[in-house]
């Protein structure tokens, strides 16, 4: 793998600049702002401000980049697990004062038997790392053996049904198939090009019929906000069905 986004990392940690990209399969690129990765709780956006005081007990924070959730978290005194399958990510969290952070595929979890979850935190889009109806499924399904009776799933994904304009709508005819849309990427960051990896992306109308048989419902959706406009994504909290039933 190469570690494209742990790079940016590691030099914004460092107190470098950077200018980093999203490419799409299609060719399409985006400037991303990485940085957003380190903002303290202040500049968070109000839809995070909401979903952050939802968290309760213990916290498996997955796909936890440089560390921002976790950090703010462990402040508050909750006992958090972070996880992200970056080597560069994983350093500058423990660099920046995660306790518990570990080099780990969200695809492959690996926890102790007795290590059970509360809730688990999935921001920045990454419940799309699933990368297909199947994969998060799968995923889903995983999380409900490793999680505690009552536990939630607060989650941010990209709603695709929001796209105007003609590029992504474009993309979406060719590469809609059933439920939701998974769109292949990667990090453009200097001279470096990141692997591709898929995102799998939902609409709010489509999630009750993605959790199905996966032991999970939606509670709430909240409004995504990045520098007070609004966002086409949406924070999911996600309660777990008792006995595995929907």
């Amino acid at each position: 793998m190469i570690d494209t986004f742990g790079k940016i990392m590691s030099d914004i940690h460092r107190g470098k600049k950077t200018r980093c990209f999203i490419e799409r399969e299609d060719g399409y690129t985006n400037e991303s702002s990485s940085e957003e990765y380190f903002y303290p709780y202040n500049r968070w956006g109000k839809g995070e401000k909401e979903a952050i005081k939802l968290v309760n007990k213990k916290v498996l924070d997955l796909g936890c980049g440089a560390g921002r959730h976790a950090l703010y978290l462990q402040k508050k005194g909750f006992s958090v697990t972070a996880i992200d399958i970056s080597p560069g990510a994983v350093e500058v969290a423990k660099l920046r004062g995660v306790k518990d952070v570990r080099k780990m595929n969200m695809n492959k979890l690996r926890f102790g038997r007795n290590e059970k979850f509360d809730t688990v935190l999935m921001m920045f889009n990454n419940f799309g790392l699933g990368g297909s109806m199947a994969g998060t499924k799968k995923l889903l399904k995983k999380l409900h053996k490793i999680t505690s009776e009552n536990a939630q799933i607060i989650a941010s994904s990209l709603d695709y049904t929001a796209a105007k304009n003609p590029a992504h709508l474009a993309y979406q005819k060719i590469k809609k198939k059933g439920l939701g849309l998974t769109i292949k990427l990667r990090v453009l960051y200097k001279k470096q090009k990141g692997s591709w990896f898929d995102l799998y992306t939902i609409s709010p109308k489509e999630m009750p019929e993605l959790l199905e048989g996966t032991g999970w419902r939606m509670a709430k959706k909240i409004p995504e906000f990045y520098f007070k406009k609004r966002s086409p994504s949406y924070i999911y909290v996600l309660k777990k069905v008792k006995n595995g039933k929907t």
